[in-house]
């Protein structure tokens, strides 16, 4: 089910589906969905830190505990995280 629907989940973004983060919410205790959609980059927690110098709303998006550097599209910064 993960594999067929994390292919699925790119399409229906592509298609303007915008409420994405909310179906995910209704699924959230089904693990192979939260999986397919872990796989496009939709996460139940984001880490959300704060950009240096930037306004709130471009806040990281990775997933909450994620290593390696803070991301907000094509914008990285350092994760101070030790």
């Amino acid at each position: 089910m993960t594999k067929t629907l994390a292919k699925v989940i790119p399409n229906l973004r592509s298609e303007d589906w915008d409420t994405y983060d909310e179906s995910l919410d209704v699924f959230s205790d089904d693990p192979a969905v939260v999986e397919a959609f872990r796989q496009n980059g939709i996460f139940l927690e984001y880490c959300e830190a704060e950009q240096p110098g930037s306004p709130r709303w471009e806040d990281c998006r990775n997933e909450k505990g994620h290593d390696g550097d803070h991301r907000y599209r094509n914008k990285t910064w350092p994760n101070d995280k030790k």
